[in-house]
Formats: structure tokens, C-alpha cells, sequence
């Protein structure tokens, strides 16, 4: 991600590629790289995080069972929900492992993925045929 900053005595403004722009009101100018510190370490985070959703839940649709492929080994755990939010299943994430839906009836369900610590990664929609 590439960025520019303009400065003066009185503000600096950083622009990043992506069409965000900050400024920040600066009197004394040693704070400068106390600013830009904290905005660099907030773009890092965001690419740790962008970096986190590099899995995906397969086969969709699905008649059976659904696997999870976790190229970061950052999924811990999978819950099942139906359409307007009721837990239906819950499963301990383990690679390779194939978790089985042959118990419900055919139709969308909502398959939330969970870190290892139980943080919600993302929700993804599953249609079962």
C-alpha cells in the first residue's frame, strides 16, 4: 500500500492509494512521527486481517458434507446456524476434516467461523440440497 504526505507547521495530511485520507492537527512538529506511526501500524493490522480471510467453505452447494480450507490455520471453530439465527450444529475445527449436514433439511444455512480463541472471522451463507 502506498501512501503520500503533505506537512506543514500546522497539519499533516497522509493520502493512501485506496482513496483514504487522514489529516491530523500538529503544533509541534516531533509529533509527527508519532502520528505516522500510529497510522502505519493501523494499515498493518488491516493487512494482517485482510490476510486472516484467505479460506473458504467448499462445497457450495452442498447435498452432504462441508470442509473449510484454512491456508492461514487461523479457523478453530465452525457453528451451523438455520436461516433466522438458531444454532444447529457446532464442530472443533480440525484441517482436512469433512463436517457432516446429512441431518438437515435441504436449504440456506449460515456456517460462522471462529479463530482458535472464539473470535468471529466471518459468516458464510450455505445452501444445502
Amino acid at each position: 500500500m502506498s501512501a503520500y504526505f503533505y506537512s506543514s507547521q500546522l497539519f499533516t495530511v497522509l493520502k493512501f492509494k485506496t482513496g483514504l485520507q487522514k489529516a491530523f492537527l500538529i503544533k509541534p512538529m516531533k509529533h509527527f512521527l508519532l502520528v505516522l506511526a500510529l497510522v502505519l501500524g493501523g494499515v498493518v493490522a488491516k493487512a494482517q486481517s485482510v490476510a486472516k480471510a484467505d479460506f473458504s467453505v467448499y462445497p457450495n452447494p452442498t447435498a452432504e458434507y462441508i470442509s473449510v480450507r484454512d491456508n492461514n490455520d487461523v479457523v478453530g471453530f465452525l457453528t451451523v446456524y438455520n436461516i433466522v439465527g438458531r444454532k444447529l450444529k457446532e464442530f472443533e475445527y480440525t484441517k482436512g476434516d469433512q463436517y457432516s449436514l446429512l441431518d438437515l433439511p435441504k436449504g440456506m444455512y449460515l456456517v460462522q467461523i471462529q479463530d482458535k480463541s472464539r473470535q468471529i472471522i466471518t459468516t458464510q451463507k450455505v445452501d444445502k440440497r
